[in-house]
């Protein structure tokens, strides 16, 4: 661990080989207690303009997970929590929108084990609150979706109030939905 405070702020970086703990997540999070895979958490320090910080979590090559609380007094919780998969985590994530928001390039994704985590994730600071799950872009060789296999799929999907809007961009199916 590495720390370093002064007043009004402090920044921390955590890293580990995670060797000796074994992850039962499909792949390629998943992992015996034999392999290594390196993970490292770091708190960013706060940029003066935005009155925020910013949590990175990486997790080898396969993801990494922003998180982004606003620390203005007086003001509610504001977060933003954006997971990039597989080449994505090459870019930047979109911290300026509310709610989780997930980017993949990966060569296989499995949109229902996507949907099925992101209903309801605790967050906002009280208790009982959820962090609602707003939208994805999802680059993927094999898209594994509503019991079917796409092949070389795009796909765009934005929360719209209660509903969704979907653009999809591939081989085998391309179009709009609501």
């Amino acid at each position: 661990m590495v720390a370093n405070a002064r007043p009004q702020t402090a920044t921390w970086t955590i890293e580990s080989s995670l060797k000796g703990a074994a992850i039962d997540l499909p792949a390629p999070f998943g992992k015996t207690a034999s392999e290594s895979v390196a993970l490292r958490i770091e708190r960013r320090e706060p940029t003066p303009a935005r009155k925020d910080e910013l949590l990175s979590i990486d997790y080898g090559s396969t993801g990494r997970l922003l998180l982004r609380r606003l620390l203005a007094t007086g003001a509610p919780y504001d977060h933003t929590h954006c997971c990039l998969l597989g080449t994505a985590v090459e870019r930047i994530g979109d911290l300026d929108r509310p709610g989780l928001w997930v980017r993949a390039d990966m060569q296989s994704f499995n949109f229902r084990r996507l949907a099925r985590r992101g209903r309801a994730l605790p967050s906002r600071g009280r208790a009982g609150a959820t962090v609602a799950f707003e939208g994805a872009d999802i680059d993927a060789a094999t898209l594994q979706a509503f019991g079917r296999k796409f092949n070389e799929m795009k796909v765009a999907a934005r929360r719209a109030g209660d509903d969704w809007r979907v653009a999809l961009d591939g081989g085998d199916v391309a179009g709009t939905a609501v």
